[in-house]
């Protein structure tokens, strides 16, 4: 058994040099820049994603941005004609199933709506849905409703599952109790049939978390992905029968199991994986710490969900 054991973490140490340092080109924006959360359109022609540009990058963590260049960016799947989409904004969306409408969150905290035509948004139809502690917003299947992570008190960890209506009306916990305690709950997800929510439960900072599943009445918690690690942004593919995930910052690599959470494998290192809407990709981002004058920096990568055809997408703005 000890030997299993020690051969299992050869592999895996080995996997994770690979995935870390992988022999594809990779392209370098030439300073610090900072993607996060990529999203591909439903049409499949574009990635959005937000895109913090870095003017500096102390050693000390503390750091300045460009505020011209730092919102929502889009560009091509081939990485081409990258332009910036929302200034100042974004940091967690979503994109409607019918590629209408775009849900973003604002100064942090407040969740907008506004209409998407192409790679352009039209600001005079930009609507604000919930003011104060929301992040992580995300559409049903039929854009009736949207899930997001709800903090009541910003000094307080705690956060909890809501849902409203796309109007912005009928605010309901989803989330509710579990274990008597709220914990922290994140990253929601809808089932295919719109009747579960997907989401990753966390005892506050700890470095554990599953990822459990609650009926949209608030009624039973049912786990899907528990083991020592955190795991976190997990979400189903298009036809419902798999879900993708990430282990925790640290570990960063992403999975993907059956929709009931068996059969997990590990697919490449990297976060916030996003499905292509033919479930036969993912979208996500690549971090490379290893770089002391550039450890914040990622881009946004492409791979097929059987490891296969690793490319960069992203390549900082031009």
């Amino acid at each position: 058994m000890k030997l299993l054991a020690i051969i299992q973490l050869v592999v895996t140490t080995l996997f994770l040099f690979s995935c870390n340092f992988p022999t594809e080109s990779y392209r370098h924006p030439g300073y610090p820049s900072l993607d996060h959360g990529p999203k591909v359109t439903p049409d499949g022609r574009y990635v959005i994603y937000h895109h913090t540009h870095f003017a500096s990058i102390l050693k000390d963590g503390r750091s300045t941005y460009i505020p011209d260049s730092t919102g929502l960016w889009i560009t091509g799947m081939d990485g081409l004609n990258p332009h910036l989409l929302l200034l100042n904004g974004g940091f967690s969306f979503d994109i409607s199933r019918d590629g209408a409408w775009l849900v973003y969150l604002k100064d942090w905290k407040d969740i907008q709506k506004v209409r998407l035509t192409g790679d352009y948004l039209d600001p005079g139809s930009d609507v604000r849905l919930f003011v104060g502690g929301g992040s992580h917003p995300r559409w049903n299947h039929t854009g009736s409703w949207i899930a997001f992570t709800y903090r009541p008190n910003a000094e307080v960890e705690n956060s909890i599952i809501c849902k409203i209506a796309s109007d912005g009306s009928q605010f309901t916990i989803i989330g509710k109790y579990w274990q008597n305690v709220y914990a922290r709950q994140s990253y929601p997800d809808w089932s295919p049939t719109e009747k579960y929510v997907l989401f990753t439960h966390g005892p506050g900072q700890a470095a554990s978390s599953d990822i459990l599943l609650v009926d949209t009445t608030g009624y039973p918690f049912r786990p899907i992905i528990q083991d020592k690690n955190a795991n976190m942004n997990a979400s189903y593919s298009p036809d419902g029968s798999k879900i993708i995930f990430q282990t925790s910052w640290t570990e960063s690599l992403i999975k993907i199991s059956r929709d009931d959470g068996s059969d997990v494998r590990v697919v490449t290192a990297g976060s916030d994986p996003s499905w292509t809407p033919d479930g036969r990709s993912i979208v996500f981002l690549r971090r490379f710490t290893n770089e002391i004058n550039f450890r914040n920096n990622s881009t946004v990568w492409l791979i097929n969900t059987d490891g296969t055809g690793l490319r960069q997408v992203t390549f900082g703005p031009p």
